[in-house]
């Protein structure tokens, strides 16, 4: 299944573990990146039976993109895969440079960017969120260099910046909608719960 993700003229088309991007300024433009394997991993997460039908997909010599998106002003784009990194790709003159591959907890299933760009917020399977500096680094350093931000008691579905970035949003598989301060996330001015499932948030 493909998903699309798009910023002022250009459009990311996400199948797998390629990214097409396409411009609408200039028509017969088209780049594309494919996620690195990070086959180190590969046999860890073969033997995880906590999430069966991912790890079906692993032992079948699948990886795929789970979430990705664009930063605000476009410099950035993130994408997080089925091997639990996240990759951050930098715009140089029309063609997407590999900046990092930053290993994850748990599968993601949502990643934004802040207003300035300096951060990567990226939500998992086990409903934690995790924050991560866009900085350079050469190789993934084998362990979660994540900052947690905050946790539900289930799978968070989706995540927002509101306010300036001043409120981050979370909702989970449990219909609870979260409304807690950024950066300091312990600080929870609203707490929702909604009458059915909630998957996305604007």
């Amino acid at each position: 299944m493909a998903a699309i993700r798009t910023h002022e003229g250009t459009i990311a088309v996400i199948s797998g573990i390629s990214v097409g991007f396409y411009s609408l300024r200039a028509p017969d433009s088209f780049t594309s990146i494919t996620i690195p394997q990070e086959s180190d991993r590969t046999h860890e997460i073969e033997q995880e039976v906590n999430d069966e039908a991912s790890s079906c997909s692993t032992l079948a010599g699948g990886n795929k993109a789970l979430a990705a998106a664009f930063s605000r002003h476009g410099r950035y784009f993130a994408v997080c895969d089925d091997r639990k990194y996240l990759h951050l790709y930098a715009d140089d003159t029309g063609h997407w440079t590999l900046v990092s591959s930053k290993m994850l907890a748990r599968r993601a299933t949502s990643v934004l960017f802040t207003r300035d760009e300096s951060a990567v917020l990226v939500a998992d399977k086990s409903g934690d969120v995790y924050s991560f500096l866009t900085e350079r680094s050469a190789q993934p350093s084998g362990e979660v260099e994540g900052q947690p931000l905050l946790g539900h008691l289930s799978m968070i579905l989706d995540m927002c910046l509101a306010a300036k970035d001043s409120l981050i949003v979370t909702c989970d598989r449990d219909e609870k909608i979260r409304v807690s301060r950024y950066p300091n996330a312990y600080n929870i001015p609203r707490l929702l719960s909604w009458t059915s499932g909630v998957c996305q948030l604007h």
